[in-house]
């Protein structure tokens, strides 16, 4: 297998974020609305890998299904700061929503991708 390397040109901010937990397991539920095609998308797997962009000061969460690429924007001053609480320190999962928090129901699609782990990097600083 060979190591994923992003080639992406855009990424996304989640327009809201937050942990919670599913059989044990760390979930960062993501509310992406511009990631709306893929909440729907059976996958049996993925590529991922992290990016660190100090211009911004943000990690860039990137993936890969099914040779399409995408990435989720994790700026220090926002959504980054749930990489700082200890669920970010272990395995977790990242689940994906284009519905606003509010209006989650039980039958809301999402995709769920796991296990992640986030590889800092010393640049990053935090």
């Amino acid at each position: 297998m060979s190591q994923y390397i992003p080639k992406i040109n855009e990424g996304f901010y989640p327009l809201d974020a937050g942990w919670t937990e599913e059989q044990g397991q760390s979930i960062l539920l993501l509310c992406v609305p511009e990631l709306e095609d893929i909440v729907h998308k059976k996958i049996e797997s993925f590529d991922y890998a992290w990016l660190f962009e100090s211009s911004i000061n943000a990690y860039i969460f990137c993936f890969r299904i099914d040779q399409e690429e995408y990435a989720i924007l994790f700026q220090f001053e926002h959504a980054g700061k749930f990489l700082l609480d200890p669920e970010a320190y272990e395995s977790f999962g990242v689940a994906i929503t284009s519905t606003e928090f509010h209006n989650i129901a039980e039958n809301t699609p999402y995709l769920l991708l796991q296990p992640i782990n986030l590889n800092r990097q010393p640049l990053a600083g935090w």
